[in-house]
């Protein structure tokens, strides 16, 4: 089903025209509190401004750091802090609503006073990370930017697909929300919330992999997070490519305040506020239900022959103390459901569904955390958390309409024990450290059974339950030699205790500020991964009178050694250009002896064969960024990657991964429009364009020989799909009422129309190559309110 054009201008028109009718602006409060960035001690007497015209608008911190601004009218603000012996900061364009306080967490840098008694000072820059480790290869988004770029759902997953050197969906679905860095597998990706790793927090995950359809974390509970692509701090382990390390943010602690909205994909509703008024506690809730079968009844289908149902709750509850320091407790859960069925004539001669497949994953995380100051420069905090991950999948093939066959049937669940506890020590302004140690309790209970012919039965791949651990450990050091050069060090140890593999890891960054405009940055580190623990224990028998043996228990961890180099420049405070060169090195990458196979091409699932540490691999490329953050109304960011990405597998030859596509582009920017004191239009759009995933040639002849697909595997991953093309659209418009904030909101997805291949296979019927492709236009209207 189309929808014609001009019903977009009606609604655009509809919306427009609506606009409140009283003549007082709208006000609203600003709170938060200001730390020291490196101890995360509060900071008494700092001074916080508020840049609004006429008189002088802001506040001071107490005693624990708070600082409260009432009655700013709604509007973009700058908010400039200050504190003797602290570097100023600027934060920039806080949008200010009717609906809903502004809570704010700042951290600033203590200045390092030179012999000559010169105070070096720095702008801190939006979009640089909280981690304060990391000077390289990262940057953090927050949740007003998950919300304002057009295409990605307010998906945190598709959010990060924006930035320079990442490609979302294979560069060729737009379903998947994979998150491809650099060439390497999104397996490769550490997913950490509030602290401490979580199995891949999305709807329609699969076993061992990192990615699904949707993230289960509403964009409505996330606070600024962290994104690494290379090189990343000491902290971090089991990843190869990436981490995306997300923070919940607290509840509102001092009012209550709810929002909910109402789209074509499903409902959200949100509720945070204090347990009691002036106590300091908070609470904070998220939950979504969401279907596709809208859109379907609409004529658009986003998976074939199939319907997608999910659901999801998060929260957090925040407990500060007056000595023993704040506890949080925090949860995500989420259930996915999907039911493909194919359609067709039965080998009896009737007319049903030939192949039904039903794929269920359901994910709960549960975490309790502690943080507490032991002094004014001593930070510990400790986090421990519960998760359980179930996957399911099943296929039945249909002989007639009373003779159904299952021939796969898989069931992998896996429950997981977490402690995490770091401690954080600021000696003075030049020295800082943290060291830690993560344990991880592993269960599983795993299954996976493949129809013999046979034995005219299902037979076990994997039959298998019991436990393991992980022991990681840390120690990395900040040392800022001047106001102008910074150095981090660090050593990161694993040892997974299911076969006693271990990994000593050194990483090390840098960055060099030439003058206030521009910086030179280093990055270094050793990263290892461990594969799913259902390819470690899958198991085969080498004579039917012998107990079946685990094939890969032995298997070492995967490790690459990552080198960036970088350069950045400011044309002014928000007009930046970004250069990045690397080079990865893959080595002991699991691969099968004599074949073409490496667990560098997978995305998902578990490989059910032997397999050994052969296999090596390199990614090296080049990425540029032109950026200008939100400043004047408006925003933009333009940035080209090229690379290349290769592997060596178990037969020794060298090829293009599954993920070489040597380059990808995208170009995103917005514009507000203020239409009144209490009205804003935002417009916003984003392109992407990148090279089409690698893929191995049909040898069409033999499959037509055979009657099914057979690939020519002298050409394996030799070919490319057409080059992917897609832009989005979105528009806003906002109107601040004295209580309440309403926002209408117009997503169009591929707005061209734009029809990308997805896949190439071979069909029995037409007897033919035959070209899979997706992608129509996709208009998604929703409405917030929040009060």
């Amino acid at each position: 089903m189309k929808i014609k054009p001009t019903n977009y201008i009606l609604v655009i028109l509809f919306m427009l025209v609506l606009g409140p009718l009283w003549a007082q602006q709208p006000t609203q409060t600003i709170r938060g509190t200001v730390r020291d960035v490196d101890s995360k001690a509060p900071l008494i007497g700092v001074n916080v401004v508020v840049k609004v015209p006429g008189p002088l608008t802001g506040g001071v911190t107490n005693e624990q750091g708070n600082f409260e601004i009432r009655n700013v009218p709604v509007g973009k603000y700058d908010i400039a802090v200050s504190y003797i012996g602290y570097q100023s900061k600027l934060i920039p364009n806080v949008i200010v609503t009717s609906g809903k306080e502004v809570v704010l967490s700042v951290e600033i840098t203590e200045s390092i006073t030179e012999l000559e008694g010169v105070v070096i000072t720095s702008n801190e820059q939006t979009g640089e990370v909280l981690n304060e480790f990391s000077t390289v290869s990262s940057l953090s988004f927050s949740m007003e930017e998950s919300s304002k770029y057009a295409g990605t759902f307010n998906d945190p997953s598709r959010m990060v697909t924006t930035t320079a050197g990442v490609i979302g969906g294979g560069g060729s679905d737009d379903v998947e929300n994979e998150i491809i860095i650099r060439g390497n597998s999104p397996r490769g990706l550490l997913w950490r919330i509030e602290g401490v790793e979580v199995p891949s927090p999305n709807h329609f995950t699969d076993q061992g992999a990192s990615s699904g359809s949707v993230s289960i974390i509403s964009s409505n509970l996330m606070s600024t997070s962290d994104f690494f692509t290379s090189a990343f701090p000491a902290e971090y382990g089991n990843a190869l490519s990436g981490v995306f390390d997300i923070k919940i943010r607290k509840g509102n602690s001092e009012k209550r305040e709810y929002a909910f909205s109402l789209g074509l994909i499903g409902m959200d509703a949100a509720m945070e506020g204090p347990f009691k008024k002036g106590g300091g506690s908070s609470y904070l809730m998220n939950y979504r239900y969401s279907t596709l079968s809208v859109l379907n009844d609409m004529g658009i289908e986003l998976v074939d022959d199939a319907l997608p149902i999910f659901q999801d709750l998060s929260f957090k509850v925040n407990i500060p103390t007056q000595k023993l320091g704040t506890f949080s407790l925090f949860g995500i859960g989420g259930l996915s459901k999907e039911t493909e069925v194919t359609k067709g004539r039965l080998s009896s001669g009737e007319d049903g569904d030939l192949l039904k497949e039903t794929f269920t994953s359901d994910l709960g995380i549960v975490g309790l955390n502690h943080d507490v100051m032991l002094n004014d420069k001593t930070r510990l905090l400790s986090v421990l958390s519960f998760s359980a991950n179930e996957v399911s999948f099943t296929r039945d093939v249909s002989i007639s309409r009373s003779n159904t066959i299952r021939v796969n049937n898989e069931d992998f669940v896996d429950y997981s024990s977490r402690l995490s506890v770091a401690l954080n020590h600021k000696f003075n302004a030049q020295h800082l450290f943290k060291g830690g140690f993560i344990y991880s309790y592993l269960n599983y209970d795993l299954l996976s059974q493949v129809y013999s012919n046979s034995e005219r039965m299902l037979v076990d791949e994997v039959n298998n339950e019991g436990n393991t651990s992980v022991v990681q450990g840390y120690a990395t050091w900040k040392y800022r030699l001047s106001g102008n050069f910074v150095l981090n060090s660090g050593l990161h140890f694993t040892q997974f205790m299911l076969n006693n593999q271990r990994s000593i890891e050194p990483r090390l960054n840098a960055k060099w500020f030439l003058d206030d405009k521009q910086s030179l940055s280093f990055g270094f580190g050793l990263h290892s991964r461990r594969e799913g623990l259902a390819t470690y224990l899958v198991e085969m028998s080498p004579q039917s009178d012998v107990p079946p043996v685990a094939l890969n228990k032995d298997l070492d961890l995967s490790k690459a050694l990552h080198y960036v180099l970088g350069y950045n420049y400011f044309f002014t405070d928000n007009l930046s250009f970004k250069a990045e060169a690397y080079y990865q090195d893959l080595y002991d990458v699991p691969v099968i002896d004599n074949s073409y196979y490496s667990v560098t091409n997978a995305k998902k699932g578990f490989t059910g064969f032997e397999l050994v540490n052969k296999g090596t691999g390199t990614n090296y490329g080049v990425e540029l960024t032109l950026q200008s953050f939100f400043d004047q109304n408006y925003y933009f960011n333009t940035n080209v990657s090229l690379f290349q990405s290769k592997y060596i597998g178990g037969d020794g030859v060298e090829r293009n991964t599954l993920y070489n596509s040597n380059f990808v582009a995208n170009v995103l920017g917005g514009y507000d429009f203020d239409l009144a004191k209490n009205r804003s239009l935002n417009l916003n759009v984003r392109a992407v364009y990148a090279g089409g995933q690698r893929y191995t040639p049909i040898n069409e002849e033999e499959s037509r020989r055979q009657g099914m697909a057979v690939y020519d595997l002298s050409r394996i991953y030799e070919e490319q799909l057409e080059n992917y093309f897609r832009t989005d659209f979105q528009a806003s418009y906002t109107l601040n009422y004295p209580k309440h904030t309403l926002t209408f909101k117009l997503e169009i997805q591929n707005i061209t129309d734009r029809s990308n291949v997805r896949e190439i296979v071979y069909s029995p019927v037409l007897q033919s190559v035959d070209v899979k492709r997706r992608g129509q236009i996709l208009p998604i209207a929703s409405v917030q309110v929040k009060f």
